[in-house]
């Protein structure tokens, strides 16, 4: 049996921007329209297309409406014939009675957005296996024109101009394009949850002040999260920045300032990472690959970890650097200055807690072009005889003079003499006029002695012809770098000095509290 539809009308359309749900019923005259705002915002409805009509047998010359459950198929063309194929859908049990039924387009399969590009599109119907001509080209519902100027809008493709109205917050008042954003009024944010693209050269820029009728709230240029269920990476901010060649700007792929003239802490950048489960968490994480570049400059990072958390590493700060030029890679450059009189430290560290705590743990070559000051130091290794279940110390023997050492064992001659010659260095390097010489006799015991020639560069040892005698020769330190690094043996604490007057290095070995220790009063000062 032939059915012919004779009238139907688009009656809602929930895609894109529109907020408005719309119903109506038509017939071959057309009736008034009636707009319901909606309560809430309905997101399961947003690909669906409410479809009515009116569909009759052929061949009842009555003009009676058919009654019964049918078959029906639709399509969204790009052309009225022809075409592309856009979109279909097919609903197996449509409810008709006397002629006027309901159908939900996109209620089996969802209507994609992205057809709707501003093109016509044209909608063929299917009933059984007849397909009804012509195709309904689709047509804005009244109030849907409403949606191109929309006070309030929960996503949109694009968008020339954002009007604040209290609850949405409009990312800039200047004109733009927004891709794929999603417009959240809660507490007056917006968030991004797919991507923004601005030919301009700042790709975000955002104001807003949360401190309102006090100095003590907090303000931000811009606050972005990312969070999610799954396991992909999650980025608050991910943001690359790129020169052209030979141009001679800088880039930044983040850039952070600020400013406070009050008493609050000032922070150009702050990064914070937690995570509950065994992953690495990073403060701040910086990677340096190209010739003079840094991973991070200028930077304070700060890393909790607690054993409820797993037992995985925490890093205030990480940082590595690799290119294969012929400059140096530094995984982290810190430097300090300033005109003032107080203490300058380019590193800074200390430990607390419990379990093996290390201010500084180096793995590799440590090289220092200054002086080196210590309360004690060793050598550290595997022992060489139980390496797996032991380690071997030897502690640095301490002099007040900078000692150079020079041992041997020189053989005697028929004379019973032997001349000792210093290395080439060893009037440049040392008081080599106030060197002094110990020797050993090797085996049964027999009287030896020395005498330096002139120029204080070689010695004669004397003693029983045709034995050997053990030597060392002990001369401090002169030379220039030496007498720049020199420092005192003894020397009073005060301004300027390694401590203040009434300040302790070592409190708790000499039975006072931490608090007269120089490292508590620094740890407090960098707290405030």
């Amino acid at each position: 049996m032939r059915k012919i539809l004779n009238a139907v009308v688009m009656c809602i359309l929930l895609l894109g921007t529109l907020q408005a749900k719309q119903t109506t019923r038509a017939a071959t005259n057309a009736v008034p329209i009636r707009v319901e705002e909606e309560a809430k915002r309905n997101t399961n409805n947003l690909h669906e297309l409410n479809y009515q009509g009116w569909l009759t047998d052929a061949k009842d010359t009555t003009g009676a409406g058919i009654t019964g459950t049918i078959e029906m198929i639709f399509r969204l063309y790009s052309e009225a014939t022809g075409g592309k194929e856009l979109w279909s859908e097919k609903q197996s049990n449509v409810e008709v009675d006397k002629g006027l039924f309901n159908a939900v387009l996109g209620s089996v399969k969802p209507i994609p957005a992205d057809i709707f590009t501003g093109a016509s599109l044209w909608l063929e119907t299917q009933v059984g296996d007849d397909i009804l001509v012509p195709r309904k080209k689709l047509a804005s519902v009244g109030y849907a024109i409403k949606a191109e100027k929309a006070t309030r809008c929960d996503t949109a493709d694009f968008a020339r101009s954002v009007i604040n109205d209290g609850e949405y917050t409009p990312l800039s008042d200047s004109n733009h394009t927004h891709i794929g954003q999603d417009w959240d009024g809660t507490s007056g944010t917006i968030g991004l949850d797919k991507s923004l693209t601005v030919s301009t050269s700042s790709a975000i820029y955002c104001e807003k002040d949360e401190a309102s009728n006090s100095d003590t709230g907090a303000a931000y240029g811009g606050y972005f999260e990312g969070k999610g269920s799954g396991a992909g990476t999650k980025y608050g901010l991910k943001s690359i920045a790129t020169a052209p060649s030979g141009s001679g700007n800088p880039a930044y792929g983040a850039y952070g300032y600020a400013t406070n003239a009050g008493s609050g802490d000032v922070t150009g950048g702050y990064f914070e990472a937690g995570c509950s489960g065994t992953g690495t968490r990073r403060g701040a994480w910086g990677k340096a690959t190209s010739t003079s570049s840094a991973g991070i400059i200028g930077s304070e990072g700060e890393a909790v970890h607690t054993g409820g958390y797993g037992t995985s590493s925490v890093r205030g700060i990480y940082g590595y650097a690799s290119h294969s030029g012929s400059g140096y890679a530094a995984g982290s450059y810190f430097y300090a200055e300033g005109a003032g009189t107080g203490d300058k430290y380019g590193i800074y560290s200390g430990t607390g807690g419990s379990g093996t705590r290390y201010a500084g743990y180096f793995s590799g070559n440590v090289s220092i072009t200054g002086s080196l000051s210590k309360g004690s130091g060793s050598f550290l290794i595997d022992h060489p005889l139980d390496p797996m279940n032991k380690t071997l110390r030897h502690n640095f023997v301490e002099s007040p003079e900078n000692l150079c050492l020079y041992r041997g064992k020189v053989r005697l001659n028929a004379k019973g003499e032997a001349m000792v010659e210093m290395p080439s260095y060893f009037a440049a390097l040392t008081k080599e006029n106030e060197a002094t010489v110990n020797l050993t006799p090797v085996g049964k015991p027999f009287q030896v002695g020395c005498e330096w020639e002139t120029g204080n560069t070689k010695f004669t040892v004397y003693g029983e012809a045709d034995r050997d005698v053990f030597y060392i020769v002990l001369a401090d330190r002169d030379d220039p770098v030496m007498k720049e690094l020199q420092k005192p043996v003894e020397e009073d604490k005060g301004e300027g000095k390694i401590c203040k007057k009434g300040e302790l290095l070592y409190p708790e070995a000499y039975g006072y509290s931490e608090t007269v220790g120089k490292d508590y009063r620094i740890r407090q000062e960098q707290s405030k």
